[in-house]
């Protein structure tokens, strides 16, 4: 796995293989076998955006990847966040911006094939779900966590639902960092400086049927089920653990 600083996690089911996003500049966001967690294949660097398809971008749209969710088959979408987001307007360090990466074949490497900057207003410090911390792609729809709150993005119109969250935790329950879905159940981890939470929510009803309270772990970012096994990316300092964990 890689050494560097993991933002956040996911599993792409159509290969077996486990992808990290990595906000430096010098890291990869790649894929690495389930298993062995031996790199398969690497997709662009932060730093890569930018030429990847003459897409236009400045270093404010990739300086800072946070995010990486899939659909479980071919595509994968990738996320630059706002580094500091109480900055607004002009002066933004960063842009969030929301990345398409997809590839012709199962067996083929994924490339980008469409890019669009999210909402300006979350951007702002005031709206929830502006640090974009999370992400899940669930049949075929992107949804965004941020603080407690869970909403549905709308990939073609670029935008948000924003009255009415899907999910919304409990103060106990920790700000979102990163969530997976199993195709029946949402995963959230939670973290509030001591203790992380792994949180399982049935999607279709929208209740918690089960809560992991997890101790000793330095800055949960990332997180990726597949079928009994739940992976959980540490970052503390640089230095890197996914910890598998069996339900």
């Amino acid at each position: 796995a890689y050494t560097s600083r993991v933002e956040s996690l996911t599993y792409v089911k159509s290969d077996d293989t486990l992808w990290q996003a990595n906000d430096y500049q010098t890291a990869p966001t790649g894929g690495m076998d389930a298993f062995t967690l031996q790199t398969t294949q690497t997709i662009p660097r932060a730093a890569d955006f930018y030429g990847a398809a003459n897409l236009g971008t400045t270093d404010k749209n990739y300086g800072e990847i946070e995010t990486i969710a899939s659909d479980g088959g071919n595509t994968i979408y990738v996320v630059n966040t706002v580094n500091n987001r109480h900055l607004c307007g002009a002066d933004i360090e960063d842009l969030a911006t929301i990345y398409k990466l997809e590839r012709v074949s199962p067996s083929g490497d994924f490339s980008i094939t469409d890019w669009h900057l999210l909402p300006s207003a979350s951007q702002c410090p005031d709206v929830p779900i502006c640090n974009y911390a999370a992400m899940v792609v669930i049949d075929g729809a992107i949804y965004f966590g941020g603080n407690r709150e869970i909403h549905l993005y709308d990939y073609s119109s670029k935008s948000f639902s924003m009255n009415n969250p899907e999910i919304t935790l409990d103060s106990n329950e920790n700000l979102i960092r990163d969530m997976a879905y199993d195709g029946t159940y949402l995963w959230i981890i939670g973290y509030n400086s001591i203790q992380a939470k792994v949180l399982k929510f049935d999607w279709k009803s929208k209740v918690k049927v089960k809560e992991y309270d997890i101790y000793g772990l330095a800055s949960p970012r990332g997180l990726a089920v597949t079928g009994d096994e739940i992976f959980i990316g540490e970052n503390d300092s640089g230095y890197i653990n996914i910890h598998v964990f069996k339900e």
